[in-house]
């Protein structure tokens, strides 16, 4: 592997305290791809995209995990069989995807799998704080252009309420800790929680566990969580419908008006968004046709 990476071959995504360092390499092409404004991947010309390298790297004094989840499984377990660890640069724990990220295409679509070719990096901070970055490679135009993008995924606290923990997110829009509560069982995790000091837990149960609003009438929903990057290139999530309406469907970036992307070019809707509909789809699972935003519940 070369070491040696010019300025605009890293992309550096920083979360407050914590920040993790990216870099790419395509399938078949001799070195690192430069890196562009909102994490473009420039393909030399002629080059065929048919996978990448994707390396991550973290400051040595950093309290930090790297692994992946199993997500063919419900609230699936975190493990580091896909990740190798190796020596780069002075300073930093550099991490490579074993596998190559493979380009999937049908016809005239073309994306990348996020739930596998991503991984999740976890900050354990003494005073129990926790940071979930996740890095991964997407297409939002079908393989016209490639990205590395960082995703914040869930910041809070954790703490010990009658000997078991529990999270409390810094914000509703992290959604609760339970949903990622399999990563207390990795060694990795662990061991860095072993050296936190975590209080015990005083406040009550709607601050661990964020209420989201319930649709006001027939054709609206209320967002239950938002993944831009996890279907796909579209984008999107599940939201709990009306009474009247049934139980909860799936909402698409296709079928959203009038919402600006994010600040990465990435339409996303945030966990307890109020949106109104204009049809729903009855096939196996329930869709959302002609959806715009009402309120924005948290920001």
């Amino acid at each position: 592997m070369k070491t040696q990476l010019k300025a605009d071959q890293a992309v550096q995504f920083e979360f407050g305290e914590v920040s993790v360092v990216a870099s790419v390499m395509l399938v078949g092409v001799d070195g690192y791809l430069s890196i562009g404004e909102k994490g473009v991947l420039k393909i030399p010309a002629g080059a065929q995209v048919d996978a990448f390298h994707t390396m991550l790297m973290t400051a040595k004094d950093a309290a930090v995990t790297i692994n992946q989840r199993n997500l063919e499984k419900l609230h699936g377990e975190y493990g580091i069989s896909g990740l190798s660890t190796v020596k780069f640069a002075d300073g930093f724990n550099t991490t490579l995807l074993r596998e190559p990220v493979p380009v999937m295409r049908k016809g005239k679509n073309a994306w990348t799998d996020w739930g596998k070719n991503k991984a999740d990096i976890w900050f354990v901070l003494k005073d129990g704080t926790v940071v979930l970055v996740q890095v991964g490679i997407v297409t939002h135009d079908d393989g016209k252009t490639f990205r590395i993008i960082g995703v914040c995924r869930w910041k809070g606290q954790l703490f010990i309420r009658d000997g078991n923990i529990v999270g409390k997110p810094d914000s509703p829009l992290y959604g609760a800790f339970d949903a990622r509560r399999a990563i207390l069982s990795e060694p990795g995790f662990r061991a860095l929680l072993d050296n936190a000091k975590l209080a015990k837990w005083k406040g009550n149960n709607d601050e661990l566990y964020p209420v989201l609003p319930e649709p006001p009438e027939q054709g609206f929903a209320t967002v239950q969580w938002w993944n831009g990057e996890f279907f796909g290139q579209k984008g999107g999530g599940p939201v709990n419908l009306h009474p009247d309406d049934g139980k909860a469907g799936w909402l698409f970036a296709d079928q959203i008006s009038g919402i600006d992307p994010d600040s990465d070019g990435i339409v996303r809707l945030h966990i307890g968004d109020v949106i109104r509909f204009s049809g729903l789809v009855r096939e196996k699972q329930v869709k959302i046709t002609g959806a715009t935003l009402v309120q924005r519940m948290y920001k």
